[in-house]
């Protein structure tokens, strides 16, 4: 069996997969998310948000703009937790990774579209496919998506609020800073850049 390896969005090498790394499971515990790739060597590497300072890994190729060999091959997997029904999410040239589930099961709200939004379970991702870090909603049950931050130069790091409300994402400021900004749906008028520097931290089901 291939070993499997974790990174950190940058690139860097966190080490072989272990309780370190946590893929997205589904409200209802029946499906898990995650991003994974093959690299040159045939070794099938995932991607975590955890952070690690040692630069094991060149930013060659590893780039959050669409210009890294590495996290260009990286794709979203759903499969269910006993192993079967594995689905490719996305399949194309770019990188998509940090699959976060739409919480199903604390949905209050009609702010996203379609009205029956909840229906798709969909899920949250970064990708590189417009040649920029961003942030965009994908349905696992058709192939529609829902491009969120289409206004800002880089946006990472997504995370939903716990009733599936809004999304919080992080970008850059003028000064080089990250900030966090809020969405309560994929219009501009609706962007709260909250002056808050840092990352959001994707709630957790107790």
């Amino acid at each position: 069996m291939l070993p499997i390896f974790v990174f950190t969005p940058n690139g860097t090498e966190i080490g072989r997969l272990d309780d370190s790394w946590k893929p997205s499971f589904s409200p209802d515990g029946t499906k898990v998310a995650f991003a994974c790739g093959v690299d040159n060597a045939g070794n099938v590497v995932v991607v975590s948000n955890s952070e690690d300072p040692r630069p094991s890994i060149s930013n060659d190729i590893w780039s959050r703009t669409g210009e890294g060999t590495l996290s260009d091959r990286m794709e979203i997997v759903v499969v269910a937790t006993d192993g079967s029904s594995l689905v490719k999410v996305t399949n194309n040239d770019s990188g998509d990774w940090l699959p976060r589930w739409f919480p199903l099961d604390h949905y209050s709200s009609e702010s996203w579209v379609p009205s029956n939004f909840a229906s798709e379970e969909p899920l949250l991702i970064e990708s590189n496919r417009s040649g920029k870090s961003e942030i965009f909603i994908l349905s696992t049950t058709s192939t529609r998506k829902w491009r969120v931050s289409e206004n800002y130069d880089s946006a990472q790091s997504p995370a939903w609020s716990q009733n599936g409300n809004a999304i919080a994402f992080a970008v850059d400021d003028d000064q080089n800073k990250t900030e966090i900004v809020i969405a309560f749906n994929t219009k501009e008028s609706s962007m709260i850049e909250t002056g808050v520097k840092g990352r959001p931290v994707p709630w957790l089901a107790e």
